[in-house]
């Protein structure tokens, strides 16, 4: 008589793989619908984390007396910051702006050469007529993102206050619900995600400043208009991988198709591939040094995902919360496999000198006494 029943293994394996699939669909559902709260809340987290080295800076040199003077600083820091990159923006648009109207006239006459054509065909197509509403609802769209957009930088503003004011009691806290060697492990994971988001931002704002400086200079030899505007785009979609790069060459090689001029369109074009090019295979490597190696396609599809689930924000910090789930999977043994299949390695011991999981690791394998 055959036996049929499943191995109990099996079955096991089967189970937790169908609990963990619908473990990630739920959280991934519960992250969008909260996305009102839990964006300002990571946003502010991570800007806790880039100017932290900064306030304990300045707590060490003031004297004990003024060392709650650190957190102003700091949080004026962050407002000059904020500052520049406002007038960067604004400049960006009044140099734009100039030429404004005539972009509008050739797009209208653009516009009407392709309805003549669709119409020619019957093919269904707006009139140009439509353009200036079209034009007018995306202007009141922006304005409404703009004026959401600066109440989110106020309340990330107010909550990166109040999480520096606690940041050393919470560390105090988390010493304390943690006993002995699960402190230092918790502790340790937890600098090390810390160190690895900083590393990356700073990295992202080198390179950006770089690139947009760059792209810049290039689009000037080209006599493009609008290099201030392109610069700046340059640097911002810097923080989108993969897919930032390409648009920060489409964009501008579609303005050079507007402008005319084929030798335009192939300097731009070209030129701007060669420097992303090069700066992404040759620079990128060579600045960040050892750091945690990410998949590329995981990459990809972690931009794809969290800016489905938080839109434009999501896809500049998706790289960084993936970093910070492999090096929690990394920590925990159970979800080790996990952290390797996110990473760009298949070596543990790689992994572990990047995730600073190596020491316990080491410890979990040692034979018992």
């Amino acid at each position: 008589m055959s036996n049929n029943k499943i191995p109990a293994r099996a079955f096991n394996s089967t189970v937790v793989a169908l609990l963990a699939i619908i473990a990630i669909i739920l959280t991934g559902w519960m992250l969008k619908a909260t996305r009102t709260v839990m964006v300002p809340l990571t946003l502010a987290l991570f800007i806790v984390v880039l100017v932290q080295p900064v306030q304990e800076w300045l707590c060490r040199k003031l004297p004990p007396r003024l060392s709650a003077l650190s957190i102003a600083l700091t949080m004026v820091l962050i407002v000059a910051v904020l500052a520049l990159g406002a007038g960067a923006v604004w400049l960006a648009v009044e140099s734009a702006s100039e030429k404004a109207p005539e972009y509008g006239r050739k797009l209208i006459d653009g516009w009407e050469r392709v309805t003549e054509w669709a119409k020619e065909r019957k093919l269904p197509v707006s009139d140009s007529a439509d353009l200036p509403k079209l034009a007018g609802r995306a202007a009141g769209s922006w304005l409404v993102s703009a004026a959401s957009a600066i109440t989110g930088l106020v309340l990330v503003f107010f909550l990166a206050l109040l999480m520096l004011i606690e940041a050393r009691i919470w560390r105090e806290k988390a010493a304390a619900a943690t006993e002995g060697s699960s402190a230092r492990r918790f502790l340790g994971a937890v600098e090390v995600i810390c160190n690895k988001i900083r590393q990356y931002f700073y990295i992202r704002i080198v390179i950006g400043v770089a690139s947009g400086i760059v792209a810049a200079v290039w689009l000037w030899i080209a006599g493009l208009d609008f290099i201030w505007m392109w610069g700046l785009l340059t640097f911002a979609l810097n923080f989108i991988p993969n897919i930032g790069a390409v648009l920060s060459v489409v964009l501008p090689t579609a303005q050079a198709l507007a402008q005319g001029g084929s030798t335009r369109i192939l300097l731009v074009g070209c030129g701007l591939t060669a420097i992303h090019q090069f700066i992404g295979n040759y620079v990128e490597p060579r600045v960040e040094g050892k750091r945690l190696a990410i998949s590329p396609v995981v990459i990809f599809v972690s931009v794809l995902l969290w800016g489905w689930i938080w839109g434009p924000v999501g896809t500049v910090v998706g790289v960084p919360i993936t970093v910070t789930l492999i090096i929690v999977c990394a920590h925990v043994a159970a979800l080790r496999p996990i952290a390797l299949m996110l990473s760009d390695t298949a070596d543990e011991e790689a992994l572990d000198e990047q995730t600073g999981a190596g020491e316990e690791e080491a410890d979990r394998r040692k034979p018992a006494a």
